[in-house]
C-alpha cells in the first residue's frame, strides 16, 4: 500500500507532509527564582525542540 503523504528524500530520509502545521502548539513556561520571573515562549517550528529552545535561552542569560 503506497501512502501519497510519505516521501524518502535523495538522502534516504522520510519526508511527511504536515496537513495542520497551524496546529503546532505555542509553548509558555514560567519560574521564580528569588525575586526574578522567568517567562519562556515558544513555538514549535519543526526545527528545535522547546527544551533545546529553553537551554539556548538560559545560556544566553547566564552570559549576559
Amino acid at each position: 500500500m503506497k501512502n501519497e503523504n510519505i516521501r524518502f528524500d535523495d538522502n534516504g530520509n522520510i519526508v511527511a507532509k504536515n496537513p495542520l502545521p497551524n496546529e503546532l502548539p505555542n509553548i509558555s513556561v514560567t519560574f521564580h527564582s528569588g525575586k526574578t520571573t522567568y517567562v519562556f515562549v515558544a513555538e514549535f517550528d519543526g526545527e528545535k525542540s522547546f527544551t533545546k529552545k529553553l537551554l539556548d535561552n538560559l545560556e544566553k542569560e547566564v552570559k549576559n
